[in-house]
């Protein structure tokens, strides 16, 4: 047994002596053979040789005990059930489903996507549906074989990235029970968390200097607008960090610099033109769905520069050129409303707008 598997069932051990009696024996080698080809990938070594040690949990009606951040590791035959039935699921589908009500935390990391081909599914809620996958398709800034959580419910799913490797994965929870932020729930038999999953990864909800000026200088308008829109959670900073659509009015589309204090924001409707601000937009790097007036076609050129937009809906008469939004590669419909119909269908003749639905109105 290497050192980081060594601590982290040392650390286990601390917290309940006898949690072996809820693992499997170890796996057969075979099997590892069988998920390599059924996903096309290499499996980290470090997941290999915890499975040589345990073929995952036994679930909690046999006494397991869920060690895995209160989820439980599955064993080698259940990734194989789940992941081919996560296939079924969306076997109509492209490799991976698009999903408006999903949001992803770290889109530089993760493909901002339900479901791909290539996240392997290791650790259950067993509630169905929620998973921490090994992900063999990152984004730019992501890990090949990073864990991250996902939901392939379908519903209002989140996911981010926990660790860059499944060895990173295995230090973090040791340190998370170390420090006992992850302890045995007697009550319930089983580990649990003392903080939430947001509060793990402090990188992903870093809040910086000037977010915190912003937040102090807000105008009584806009810390109307946030508080309404936050509704029964408390107006703090970190709460508005999970805000995820806004429709701006036209006082508030004055300034549009507090939208900052809402970096996961994914749906943005601006009921009135906003002037020189959209240099702003880029920022919101999550942002998927964009309603936007009376721009130009150098505030078209920054927009084309959001990489996650899906859906775009521009009313303007001040645009000549519209092929500079082919750039926009996850785009998936557009709606265009203007008097200047100049380069639209040349915009849709190109070969990577094919996929795109243009509405001209």
């Amino acid at each position: 047994m290497n050192e980081i598997l060594q601590n982290f069932f040392d650390a286990i051990a601390h917290k309940k002596p006898s949690y072996t009696k809820s693992l499997n024996k170890p796996c057969k080698e075979s099997l590892f053979l069988e998920i390599e080809e059924l996903i096309g990938e290499t499996l980290p070594e470090s997941f290999k040789a915890f499975y040589r040690i345990t073929n995952g949990e036994k679930p909690l009606y046999k006494k397991g005990i869920s060690m895995a951040l209160g989820r439980r590791f599955l064993s080698l035959e259940e990734i194989m059930v789940e992941y081919t039935d996560a296939l079924k699921m969306f076997s109509n589908q492209e490799d991976y489903v698009l999903n408006d009500f999903s949001t992803s935390f770290n889109g530089d990391k993760i493909q901002s996507v339900s479901f791909h081909r290539k996240w392997l599914p290791i650790i259950t809620d067993d509630c169905g549906g929620n998973y921490f996958s090994l992900d063999f398709a990152p984004e730019e800034k992501g890990f090949k074989g990073q864990v991250i959580l996902n939901s392939i419910s379908g519903d209002d799913a989140i996911w981010y990235d926990f660790a860059s490797s499944f060895d990173e994965f295995l230090i973090l929870m040791t340190n998370l029970l170390n420090s006992n932020q992850m302890y045995f729930d007697k009550d319930i038999g089983k580990f649990d968390l003392a903080i939430a999953y947001s509060q793990i990864n402090q990188t992903i909800f870093s809040i910086s200097e000037r977010q915190q000026e912003i937040f102090q200088n807000l105008y009584p308008e806009w810390k109307t607008y946030l508080k309404n829109i936050l509704y029964s959670k408390t107006f703090t900073i970190e709460n508005l960090q999970e805000v995820l659509n806004c429709n701006l009015s036209e006082v508030l589309c004055y300034d549009i610099t507090p939208l900052l204090l809402c970096p996961r924001l994914k749906k943005l409707t601006l009921l009135y033109p906003i002037e020189d601000q959209v240099h702003l937009l880029p920022k919101l790097s999550q942002l998927t769905s964009l309603d936007i007036k009376n721009i130009s076609q150098d505030d078209l050129e920054i927009i084309s520069s959001i990489s996650s937009l899906r859906l775009l809906k521009i009313e303007s008469n001040q645009i000549h050129d519209w092929t500079i939004l082919s750039k926009l590669k996850k785009l998936h419909q557009l709606t265009i409303i203007t008097s200047h119909l100049s380069n639209i269908e040349i915009l849709k003749s190109l070969p990577e707008f094919q996929h795109v639905i243009v509405n001209i109105l």
